[in-house]
Protein backbone atom coordinates (compact mmCIF):
# COMPACT_ATOMS: atom_id res chain seq x y z
CA UNK A 1 0.00 0.00 0.00
CA UNK A 2 1.30 3.25 -1.03
CA UNK A 3 1.76 6.43 1.17
CA UNK A 4 -0.92 7.98 -0.85
CA UNK A 5 -3.37 5.15 -0.05
CA UNK A 6 -2.87 5.52 3.60
CA UNK A 7 -2.43 8.89 4.35
CA UNK A 8 -6.64 9.64 3.86
CA UNK A 9 -7.24 6.25 5.98
CA UNK A 10 -4.62 7.92 8.66
CA UNK A 11 -6.43 11.63 8.34
CA UNK A 12 -10.11 10.13 8.77
CA UNK A 13 -8.94 7.62 12.05
CA UNK A 14 -7.36 10.49 13.58
CA UNK A 15 -10.36 12.68 12.88
CA UNK A 16 -12.59 10.26 13.92
CA UNK A 17 -10.59 9.46 17.50
CA UNK A 18 -10.75 13.73 17.62
CA UNK A 19 -14.43 13.91 18.01
CA UNK A 20 -15.28 11.25 19.97
CA UNK A 21 -13.04 12.37 22.33
CA UNK A 22 -14.70 16.05 22.26
CA UNK A 23 -18.36 14.32 22.51
CA UNK A 24 -16.99 11.80 25.38
CA UNK A 25 -15.90 15.39 27.10
CA UNK A 26 -19.11 16.86 26.16
CA UNK A 27 -21.37 13.54 27.96
CA UNK A 28 -19.11 13.94 30.89
CA UNK A 29 -19.92 18.17 31.60
CA UNK A 30 -23.83 17.72 29.75
CA UNK A 31 -24.45 14.27 31.70
CA UNK A 32 -25.23 15.69 35.22
CA UNK A 33 -27.07 18.74 33.60
CA UNK A 34 -29.66 16.58 31.75
CA UNK A 35 -30.37 14.55 34.48
CA UNK A 36 -30.82 17.52 36.57
CA UNK A 37 -33.13 18.50 34.13
CA UNK A 38 -34.95 15.47 33.65
CA UNK A 39 -35.33 14.70 36.89
CA UNK A 40 -37.10 18.61 38.10
CA UNK A 41 -39.36 17.54 35.03
CA UNK A 42 -40.32 14.61 36.48
CA UNK A 43 -41.08 16.20 39.97
CA UNK A 44 -43.19 18.73 38.11
CA UNK A 45 -45.39 16.74 36.34
CA UNK A 46 -45.74 14.48 40.05
CA UNK A 47 -46.31 17.86 42.03
CA UNK A 48 -49.57 18.56 40.35
CA UNK A 49 -50.70 15.57 42.63
CA UNK A 50 -48.52 16.33 45.48
CA UNK A 51 -47.63 19.83 45.56
CA UNK A 52 -44.78 19.54 48.04
CA UNK A 53 -42.83 16.53 47.05
CA UNK A 54 -38.96 16.65 46.81
CA UNK A 55 -37.32 13.27 45.37
CA UNK A 56 -33.92 12.05 47.00
CA UNK A 57 -34.07 8.45 44.79
CA UNK A 58 -35.40 6.50 42.26
CA UNK A 59 -38.67 5.25 42.13
CA UNK A 60 -39.55 1.83 42.66
CA UNK A 61 -41.94 -1.09 42.49
CA UNK A 62 -42.38 -2.51 45.96
CA UNK A 63 -42.88 -6.45 46.09
CA UNK A 64 -46.24 -7.98 46.03
CA UNK A 65 -47.45 -4.05 44.43
CA UNK A 66 -50.28 -4.77 42.41
CA UNK A 67 -49.75 -5.35 38.72
CA UNK A 68 -51.48 -1.80 37.69
CA UNK A 69 -48.59 -0.16 39.09
CA UNK A 70 -45.83 1.54 37.00
CA UNK A 71 -43.88 3.18 39.81
CA UNK A 72 -43.54 4.41 43.43
CA UNK A 73 -42.04 7.87 43.94
CA UNK A 74 -41.31 8.44 47.84
CA UNK A 75 -40.77 12.22 49.25
CA UNK A 76 -37.21 12.85 50.84
CA UNK A 77 -39.21 14.38 53.75
CA UNK A 78 -41.18 11.09 54.21
CA UNK A 79 -44.54 13.05 53.28
CA UNK A 80 -46.26 11.26 51.04
CA UNK A 81 -46.22 9.51 47.95
CA UNK A 82 -46.99 9.35 44.09
CA UNK A 83 -47.66 6.56 42.20
CA UNK A 84 -48.19 6.22 38.76
CA UNK A 85 -50.21 3.33 37.17
CA UNK A 86 -51.55 1.83 34.43
CA UNK A 87 -55.31 0.48 34.28
CA UNK A 88 -57.76 -1.11 31.46
CA UNK A 89 -60.66 0.83 30.63
CA UNK A 90 -64.06 0.58 28.50
CA UNK A 91 -62.16 1.32 25.05
CA UNK A 92 -58.23 0.73 26.27
CA UNK A 93 -55.51 2.09 28.88
CA UNK A 94 -55.72 4.94 31.24
CA UNK A 95 -53.24 5.93 32.68
CA UNK A 96 -53.14 7.72 36.28
CA UNK A 97 -51.08 9.70 38.98
CA UNK A 98 -52.40 9.42 42.74
CA UNK A 99 -50.71 11.82 45.37
CA UNK A 100 -50.60 10.24 48.70
CA UNK A 101 -49.90 11.71 52.06
CA UNK A 102 -47.96 10.70 55.08
CA UNK A 103 -51.69 9.65 56.62
CA UNK A 104 -52.06 7.67 53.69
CA UNK A 105 -54.95 9.85 51.83
CA UNK A 106 -55.41 10.36 48.62
CA UNK A 107 -54.21 14.38 47.66
CA UNK A 108 -55.08 14.11 44.33
CA UNK A 109 -55.67 11.66 41.54
CA UNK A 110 -54.68 12.83 37.97
CA UNK A 111 -55.58 10.80 34.81
CA UNK A 112 -52.77 11.44 32.15
CA UNK A 113 -53.92 9.12 29.26
CA UNK A 114 -56.86 7.77 28.17
CA UNK A 115 -58.64 6.93 25.66
CA UNK A 116 -62.41 6.51 26.52
CA UNK A 117 -65.45 8.36 25.23
CA UNK A 118 -66.65 9.95 27.77
CA UNK A 119 -63.62 11.92 27.74
CA UNK A 120 -60.85 13.61 30.00
CA UNK A 121 -63.11 16.63 31.19
CA UNK A 122 -65.40 13.81 32.57
CA UNK A 123 -63.21 12.12 33.79
CA UNK A 124 -60.94 14.79 35.86
CA UNK A 125 -64.40 15.77 37.28
CA UNK A 126 -64.61 11.93 38.37
CA UNK A 127 -61.07 11.87 40.28
CA UNK A 128 -61.54 14.93 41.92
CA UNK A 129 -64.13 13.03 43.85
CA UNK A 130 -61.16 11.10 45.43
CA UNK A 131 -59.64 13.72 47.52
CA UNK A 132 -59.07 13.21 51.05
CA UNK A 133 -60.01 9.64 51.21
CA UNK A 134 -58.35 6.79 52.52
CA UNK A 135 -58.69 3.01 51.47
CA UNK A 136 -62.33 2.81 53.12
CA UNK A 137 -62.98 5.99 51.58
CA UNK A 138 -61.98 4.72 47.88
CA UNK A 139 -63.35 1.72 47.64
CA UNK A 140 -66.94 2.94 48.53
CA UNK A 141 -66.96 5.88 46.41
CA UNK A 142 -69.57 5.95 43.87
CA UNK A 143 -69.43 5.17 40.48
CA UNK A 144 -69.94 7.61 37.46
CA UNK A 145 -73.22 7.14 36.20
CA UNK A 146 -72.92 5.84 32.35
CA UNK A 147 -69.55 4.97 32.70
CA UNK A 148 -69.48 2.18 34.90
CA UNK A 149 -66.72 0.41 33.83
CA UNK A 150 -64.06 3.02 33.29
CA UNK A 151 -64.78 4.66 36.70
CA UNK A 152 -64.75 1.31 37.98
CA UNK A 153 -61.23 0.69 36.51
CA UNK A 154 -60.29 4.01 37.77
CA UNK A 155 -61.39 3.39 41.22
CA UNK A 156 -59.93 0.20 41.68
CA UNK A 157 -56.61 1.71 40.47
CA UNK A 158 -56.55 4.23 43.09
CA UNK A 159 -57.05 2.03 45.59
CA UNK A 160 -53.87 0.14 44.17
CA UNK A 161 -51.93 2.82 44.33
CA UNK A 162 -52.88 3.06 48.53
CA UNK A 163 -52.10 -0.90 48.59
CA UNK A 164 -48.23 -0.17 46.93
CA UNK A 165 -47.29 2.18 49.31
CA UNK A 166 -48.96 0.19 52.60
CA UNK A 167 -52.20 2.35 52.94
CA UNK A 168 -54.60 -0.61 51.67
CA UNK A 169 -54.77 -4.07 52.37
CA UNK A 170 -54.41 -5.97 48.85
CA UNK A 171 -57.40 -8.16 48.27
CA UNK A 172 -56.63 -11.48 45.95
CA UNK A 173 -58.68 -12.33 43.47
CA UNK A 174 -61.51 -14.21 44.78
CA UNK A 175 -60.64 -13.18 48.47
CA UNK A 176 -62.63 -11.76 51.23
CA UNK A 177 -65.89 -12.67 49.22
CA UNK A 178 -68.38 -15.05 50.07
CA UNK A 179 -71.52 -14.84 47.34
CA UNK A 180 -75.12 -15.92 49.28
CA UNK A 181 -74.83 -18.64 46.19
CA UNK A 182 -72.68 -21.41 44.24
CA UNK A 183 -71.79 -21.56 41.15
CA UNK A 184 -73.63 -24.45 40.62
CA UNK A 185 -76.83 -23.45 42.14
CA UNK A 186 -76.16 -20.17 39.71
CA UNK A 187 -76.23 -22.20 37.08
CA UNK A 188 -79.17 -23.93 37.89
CA UNK A 189 -80.86 -20.96 38.37
CA UNK A 190 -79.83 -19.47 34.92
CA UNK A 191 -80.82 -22.44 33.37
CA UNK A 192 -84.82 -22.44 34.67
CA UNK A 193 -84.24 -18.83 33.36
CA UNK A 194 -82.92 -18.88 30.30
CA UNK A 195 -85.58 -21.57 28.48
CA UNK A 196 -84.14 -23.98 26.16
CA UNK A 197 -80.31 -22.94 26.66
CA UNK A 198 -77.72 -25.12 25.24
CA UNK A 199 -75.59 -24.95 28.32
CA UNK A 200 -73.65 -22.18 29.72
CA UNK A 201 -69.68 -20.56 30.02
CA UNK A 202 -68.62 -18.33 32.26
CA UNK A 203 -66.88 -14.75 31.36
CA UNK A 204 -64.48 -12.75 33.55
CA UNK A 205 -66.15 -9.81 35.25
CA UNK A 206 -63.06 -8.20 35.95
CA UNK A 207 -63.52 -4.38 34.99
CA UNK A 208 -67.36 -4.59 35.65
CA UNK A 209 -69.24 -3.01 38.56
CA UNK A 210 -68.81 -4.30 42.23
CA UNK A 211 -72.52 -5.49 41.90
CA UNK A 212 -71.92 -7.35 39.53
CA UNK A 213 -70.92 -11.38 40.38
CA UNK A 214 -71.21 -13.43 37.71
CA UNK A 215 -71.68 -13.85 33.86
CA UNK A 216 -72.81 -16.67 32.40
CA UNK A 217 -72.75 -16.62 28.21
CA UNK A 218 -75.02 -19.33 26.40
CA UNK A 219 -73.38 -21.16 24.37
CA UNK A 220 -75.85 -20.52 21.22
CA UNK A 221 -75.28 -17.21 21.32
CA UNK A 222 -78.99 -16.33 23.04
CA UNK A 223 -77.53 -14.45 25.07
CA UNK A 224 -76.34 -14.21 28.82
CA UNK A 225 -77.08 -14.96 32.53
CA UNK A 226 -76.36 -12.00 34.64
CA UNK A 227 -75.79 -12.49 38.51
CA UNK A 228 -76.03 -9.04 41.07
CA UNK A 229 -76.02 -8.58 44.74
CA UNK A 230 -76.97 -5.11 45.08
CA UNK A 231 -77.03 -3.19 48.36
CA UNK A 232 -80.25 -2.48 50.11
CA UNK A 233 -81.23 0.62 52.19
CA UNK A 234 -80.90 0.56 56.55
CA UNK A 235 -80.09 -3.28 56.42
CA UNK A 236 -76.76 -5.21 55.78
CA UNK A 237 -77.85 -7.58 54.03
CA UNK A 238 -78.09 -7.68 50.24
CA UNK A 239 -80.24 -8.30 47.40
CA UNK A 240 -80.01 -10.70 44.74
CA UNK A 241 -81.15 -10.59 40.65
CA UNK A 242 -80.73 -12.79 37.96
CA UNK A 243 -81.22 -11.39 34.75
CA UNK A 244 -81.23 -13.43 30.82
CA UNK A 245 -80.03 -10.21 28.63
CA UNK A 246 -80.48 -10.64 24.53
CA UNK A 247 -77.43 -10.29 22.36
CA UNK A 248 -79.37 -6.92 21.11
CA UNK A 249 -79.18 -5.91 24.84
CA UNK A 250 -82.65 -6.27 25.98
CA UNK A 251 -83.70 -7.67 29.02
CA UNK A 252 -85.31 -10.95 27.73
CA UNK A 253 -86.22 -11.80 31.79
CA UNK A 254 -85.28 -11.22 35.51
CA UNK A 255 -85.93 -12.70 38.86
CA UNK A 256 -85.67 -11.37 42.12
CA UNK A 257 -83.92 -14.02 43.99
CA UNK A 258 -83.60 -11.81 47.61
CA UNK A 259 -84.31 -8.61 49.20
CA UNK A 260 -84.80 -6.99 52.32
CA UNK A 261 -84.43 -3.57 53.64
CA UNK A 262 -84.48 -2.45 57.38
CA UNK A 263 -86.37 0.26 59.06
CA UNK A 264 -89.87 -1.50 58.88
CA UNK A 265 -89.96 -0.83 55.10
CA UNK A 266 -91.01 -3.27 52.32
CA UNK A 267 -88.32 -4.42 50.21
CA UNK A 268 -88.95 -4.65 46.13
CA UNK A 269 -90.51 -7.22 45.07
CA UNK A 270 -90.77 -9.34 41.63
CA UNK A 271 -92.88 -6.67 40.31
CA UNK A 272 -90.80 -3.88 40.31
CA UNK A 273 -87.99 -6.19 38.75
CA UNK A 274 -90.58 -7.06 36.28
CA UNK A 275 -90.61 -3.97 34.89
CA UNK A 276 -87.13 -3.80 33.74
CA UNK A 277 -88.34 -6.77 31.15
CA UNK A 278 -87.89 -5.83 27.68
CA UNK A 279 -85.64 -2.00 28.33
CA UNK A 280 -82.60 -1.58 26.90
CA UNK A 281 -79.28 0.76 28.30
CA UNK A 282 -81.42 3.74 26.93
CA UNK A 283 -84.90 2.76 28.42
CA UNK A 284 -84.10 1.00 31.70
CA UNK A 285 -83.99 4.89 33.37
CA UNK A 286 -87.22 5.40 33.19
CA UNK A 287 -88.39 2.72 35.08
CA UNK A 288 -89.90 4.40 38.12
CA UNK A 289 -88.68 4.22 41.59
CA UNK A 290 -90.35 3.29 45.04
CA UNK A 291 -90.66 5.85 46.98
CA UNK A 292 -90.38 4.42 49.74
CA UNK A 293 -87.29 2.87 49.42
CA UNK A 294 -85.51 4.95 46.75
CA UNK A 295 -82.02 4.11 48.00
CA UNK A 296 -82.62 0.21 47.55
CA UNK A 297 -84.56 0.61 44.17
CA UNK A 298 -82.17 3.11 42.56
CA UNK A 299 -79.13 0.88 43.04
CA UNK A 300 -81.35 -1.72 41.97
CA UNK A 301 -82.00 0.24 38.73
CA UNK A 302 -77.73 1.28 38.19
CA UNK A 303 -76.49 -2.25 38.78
CA UNK A 304 -78.64 -3.91 36.18
CA UNK A 305 -78.33 -0.77 33.70
CA UNK A 306 -74.57 -1.39 34.22
CA UNK A 307 -75.11 -5.39 33.65
CA UNK A 308 -76.19 -4.07 30.20
CA UNK A 309 -73.40 -2.00 29.80
CA UNK A 310 -70.76 -4.69 30.60
CA UNK A 311 -72.69 -7.49 28.35
CA UNK A 312 -73.59 -5.01 25.60
CA UNK A 313 -71.89 -1.73 26.03
CA UNK A 314 -74.47 1.16 24.32
CA UNK A 315 -73.73 2.21 20.56
CA UNK A 316 -72.15 5.15 19.78
CA UNK A 317 -75.18 6.84 18.85
CA UNK A 318 -78.95 6.24 20.24
CA UNK A 319 -81.83 4.76 18.25
CA UNK A 320 -83.41 7.56 18.18
CA UNK A 321 -80.35 9.81 16.87
CA UNK A 322 -80.02 6.83 14.28
CA UNK A 323 -83.56 6.81 13.07
CA UNK A 324 -83.16 10.83 12.18
CA UNK A 325 -79.45 9.59 10.07
CA UNK A 326 -81.14 7.38 8.49
CA UNK A 327 -84.32 9.41 7.40
CA UNK A 328 -81.92 11.99 5.83
CA UNK A 329 -79.70 9.53 4.04
CA UNK A 330 -82.94 8.17 2.48
CA UNK A 331 -84.73 11.30 1.76
CA UNK A 332 -87.81 11.13 4.00
CA UNK A 333 -89.95 8.55 5.09
CA UNK A 334 -90.66 6.05 8.27
CA UNK A 335 -88.15 3.71 9.14
CA UNK A 336 -88.93 0.03 11.22
CA UNK A 337 -86.21 -1.95 13.47
CA UNK A 338 -85.85 -5.24 12.33
CA UNK A 339 -82.26 -6.12 13.60
CA UNK A 340 -82.03 -10.03 14.08
CA UNK A 341 -80.64 -11.05 17.55
CA UNK A 342 -77.29 -12.36 15.94
CA UNK A 343 -75.88 -9.99 13.35
CA UNK A 344 -72.34 -10.47 11.28
CA UNK A 345 -69.63 -8.48 12.66
CA UNK A 346 -69.91 -4.60 12.65
CA UNK A 347 -73.14 -4.21 11.46
CA UNK A 348 -75.63 -3.18 14.40
CA UNK A 349 -78.91 -2.02 13.64
CA UNK A 350 -80.70 -2.85 10.21
CA UNK A 351 -84.18 -0.44 9.12
CA UNK A 352 -86.84 -1.19 6.80
CA UNK A 353 -88.21 1.86 4.69
CA UNK A 354 -91.69 2.49 4.59
CA UNK A 355 -91.56 3.60 0.61
CA UNK A 356 -89.10 0.53 0.06
CA UNK A 357 -84.78 -0.39 0.97
CA UNK A 358 -83.36 -0.74 4.10
CA UNK A 359 -81.08 1.68 6.13
CA UNK A 360 -78.04 -0.32 8.03
CA UNK A 361 -75.66 1.01 10.63
CA UNK A 362 -72.21 -0.19 10.90
CA UNK A 363 -69.59 0.22 13.35
CA UNK A 364 -66.16 -0.79 12.97
CA UNK A 365 -63.01 -1.72 14.67
CA UNK A 366 -60.15 1.37 13.73
CA UNK A 367 -55.95 1.04 13.11
CA UNK A 368 -53.53 2.42 16.24
CA UNK A 369 -56.98 3.82 17.67
CA UNK A 370 -59.32 2.44 20.37
CA UNK A 371 -62.23 4.67 18.85
CA UNK A 372 -64.67 3.34 16.03
CA UNK A 373 -65.65 4.17 12.65
CA UNK A 374 -69.57 4.84 11.89
CA UNK A 375 -70.90 4.11 8.40
CA UNK A 376 -74.67 3.99 7.51
CA UNK A 377 -75.72 2.43 4.12
CA UNK A 378 -79.18 2.89 1.74
CA UNK A 379 -79.55 -0.06 0.04
CA UNK A 380 -82.33 -0.73 -2.69
CA UNK A 381 -84.86 -3.65 -2.91
CA UNK A 382 -82.71 -5.22 -4.89
CA UNK A 383 -79.59 -4.76 -2.30
CA UNK A 384 -77.92 -2.59 -4.01
CA UNK A 385 -76.22 0.39 -2.28
CA UNK A 386 -77.86 3.04 -3.07
CA UNK A 387 -76.23 5.86 -0.59
CA UNK A 388 -73.47 5.78 1.84
CA UNK A 389 -72.34 8.13 4.35
CA UNK A 390 -69.24 8.10 6.30
CA UNK A 391 -70.37 9.39 10.07
CA UNK A 392 -67.28 9.13 11.98
CA UNK A 393 -63.55 8.03 11.34
CA UNK A 394 -60.16 7.84 13.12
CA UNK A 395 -56.77 6.02 13.09
CA UNK A 396 -54.00 6.36 15.31
CA UNK A 397 -50.25 6.81 14.33
CA UNK A 398 -50.48 10.14 12.91
CA UNK A 399 -52.39 8.92 9.74
CA UNK A 400 -55.53 9.48 7.73
CA UNK A 401 -58.56 7.97 8.24
CA UNK A 402 -60.45 6.42 5.47
CA UNK A 403 -63.17 9.60 4.45
CA UNK A 404 -66.29 9.58 2.10
CA UNK A 405 -64.53 9.53 -0.92
CA UNK A 406 -63.65 5.71 -0.09
CA UNK A 407 -67.24 4.74 0.94
CA UNK A 408 -68.83 6.55 -2.08
CA UNK A 409 -66.74 3.84 -3.95
CA UNK A 410 -69.39 1.62 -2.68
CA UNK A 411 -72.29 3.24 -3.73
CA UNK A 412 -73.92 1.44 -6.77
CA UNK A 413 -72.45 -2.00 -5.70
CA UNK A 414 -74.14 -5.25 -4.66
CA UNK A 415 -72.44 -7.45 -2.36
CA UNK A 416 -70.09 -8.85 -5.17
CA UNK A 417 -68.95 -6.05 -6.16
CA UNK A 418 -68.34 -4.39 -3.09
CA UNK A 419 -65.56 -6.96 -2.03
CA UNK A 420 -63.71 -6.26 -4.85
CA UNK A 421 -63.53 -2.16 -4.00
CA UNK A 422 -59.93 -1.65 -3.35
CA UNK A 423 -58.52 -1.09 0.32
CA UNK A 424 -56.56 2.49 1.01
CA UNK A 425 -52.82 1.16 1.21
CA UNK A 426 -51.78 3.03 4.03
CA UNK A 427 -54.75 1.99 6.67
CA UNK A 428 -55.64 -1.64 5.25
CA UNK A 429 -56.71 -2.63 8.41
CA UNK A 430 -59.02 0.18 9.27
CA UNK A 431 -60.44 0.11 5.85
CA UNK A 432 -60.58 -3.53 5.34
CA UNK A 433 -62.96 -3.65 8.38
CA UNK A 434 -65.44 -1.10 6.67
CA UNK A 435 -65.68 -3.26 3.62
CA UNK A 436 -66.01 -6.47 5.89
CA UNK A 437 -68.98 -4.08 7.67
CA UNK A 438 -70.60 -3.03 4.19
CA UNK A 439 -70.51 -6.54 2.89
CA UNK A 440 -71.73 -8.47 5.83
CA UNK A 441 -74.73 -5.59 5.94
CA UNK A 442 -75.64 -6.68 2.98
CA UNK A 443 -75.58 -10.52 3.82
CA UNK A 444 -77.52 -9.59 6.64
CA UNK A 445 -80.18 -7.66 5.10
CA UNK A 446 -80.59 -10.33 2.82
CA UNK A 447 -81.36 -12.68 5.95
CA UNK A 448 -84.03 -10.45 6.86
CA UNK A 449 -85.58 -8.80 3.88
CA UNK A 450 -89.23 -7.68 3.74
CA UNK A 451 -90.80 -7.86 0.87
CA UNK A 452 -92.96 -4.43 -0.33
CA UNK A 453 -96.69 -4.95 -0.97
CA UNK A 454 -96.58 -5.00 -4.34
CA UNK A 455 -94.50 -7.62 -4.57
CA UNK A 456 -96.18 -9.74 -1.61
CA UNK A 457 -99.63 -9.12 -3.63
CA UNK A 458 -98.40 -10.34 -6.53
CA UNK A 459 -96.86 -13.39 -5.13
CA UNK A 460 -99.69 -14.59 -3.35
CA UNK A 461 -101.47 -13.83 -6.61
CA UNK A 462 -99.48 -16.26 -8.22
CA UNK A 463 -99.60 -18.39 -5.99
CA UNK A 464 -104.03 -18.41 -5.76
CA UNK A 465 -103.59 -18.51 -9.66
CA UNK A 466 -101.50 -22.06 -9.71
CA UNK A 467 -103.70 -23.42 -6.91
CA UNK A 468 -106.85 -22.36 -9.74
CA UNK A 469 -104.94 -24.18 -12.25
CA UNK A 470 -103.88 -27.00 -10.66
CA UNK A 471 -107.64 -27.44 -8.96
CA UNK A 472 -108.71 -26.96 -12.82
CA UNK A 473 -106.51 -29.86 -14.41
CA UNK A 474 -107.17 -32.33 -11.96
CA UNK A 475 -110.62 -31.82 -12.38
CA UNK A 476 -110.29 -31.93 -16.54
CA UNK A 477 -108.09 -34.86 -15.62
CA UNK A 478 -110.42 -37.06 -13.62
CA UNK A 479 -113.76 -36.27 -15.69
CA UNK A 480 -111.29 -37.45 -19.37
CA UNK A 481 -110.47 -40.87 -17.07
CA UNK A 482 -114.74 -41.42 -16.59
CA UNK A 483 -115.29 -40.84 -20.43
Amino acid sequence: MTKKNVMPVVVLSSIALVVAAVLAVVNMICAPIIEKAENEAVAKSLREVLPWIELSEDPTVPDGAPETVNAVYKDANNKGYVVTLTTKGYAGDIDITVGIDENGKVVKALVTKESESHGKPGMDSYTDNFAGLDSDGVLNCELFSGATVTSTAIRGAIYDALVAVGAADKVEEGEGETLPRTDEELLNLAGELVSENSGFTSVSVEGADPSLKRVFKEKSGLGAAIYIVTYTQYNPKESEILLHIAPDGKIVSAKLLSASVGGGLIAPDQSFIDKFVGKDYESIDDVELISSVTYTSENIRKCIKSAVEFVVPPLPRTDGELLNLGSELVGGGTLTNITPETTEDFVKRIYSVDKGGYVVYIVTKTEYNPLESEIMLYLSGSLKIEKAKLLSASVGGGLAAPDQSFIDKFVGKDKNSASAVELVSSVTYTSANMKLGIVNAISDVEKVMVLPDTARIVGISVLAVCLVAAVIGRAVYVRRRRV
